[in-house]
């Protein structure tokens, strides 16, 4: 049965009859209005959420992936005057629709100096540096300089993307550390 509202004299009142927000918050006692009071469509679960716009939505969601290599097991060089994979620095994972974060710590030197040390990131087959990439000058022989640097993409399509760092030198040999006292470290990850 509908309810039925009565004023003060005890006559019947009708929806025509009742003011504008006669009905304020103030005067709905707390939790008097549960979910079957609302529009919400779809069902109510331990997993699910009630969103702004009434719809039930999936709780949690999906972790961002992410992956890191640690190199420990011996130093890595190279000649190239063009860029090439940095050995073993290479992640694939499947992201969402969303960017990702890459970045790197490592020591490097040269063997002749003056030397450039370039470095990139390639992810599938876009150089995400530009078509060179990053530089630093050595100005010392023989002598490890820390490296580093961090940088995102756009937002990549929901599908499996590898990343790479690459490099190359202006000339002579460049090395890059990776021992168990100088590990080099390339990671990178999705951002949800």
């Amino acid at each position: 049965m509908p309810w039925q509202v009565y004023n003060s004299a005890g006559q019947l009142l009708q929806a025509t009859d009742l003011p504008d927000n006669a009905v304020t918050n103030a005067k709905v006692a707390d939790d008097a209005i549960g979910v079957a009071e609302l529009s919400a469509t779809g069902t109510a679960s331990s997993s699910v959420f009630l969103r702004g716009d009434n719809q039930w939505a999936a709780a949690g969601g999906t972790a961002p992936v992410f992956g890191r290599v640690a190199r420990t097991t011996g130093d890595v060089t190279t000649s190239s005057t063009t860029l090439v994979d940095l050995t073993g620095a290479t992640i694939t994972f499947t992201t969402g629709a969303f960017p990702i974060n890459y970045g790197f710590v490592q020591g490097m030197y040269v063997d002749v100096v003056p030397t450039d040390i370039t470095v990139n990131i390639i992810i599938d087959s876009t150089l995400e540096l530009g078509s060179i990439g990053w530089s630093a000058r050595m100005h010392t022989a023989l002598v490890g300089h820390n490296m580093s640097f961090s940088g995102q993409s756009v937002a990549l399509s929901a599908a499996s993307h590898t990343t790479k760092m690459q490099w190359f030198v202006s000339a002579n040999t460049a090395t890059c550390l990776g021992s168990s006292t100088r590990t080099y470290i390339f990671w990178a990850h999705e951002i949800r």
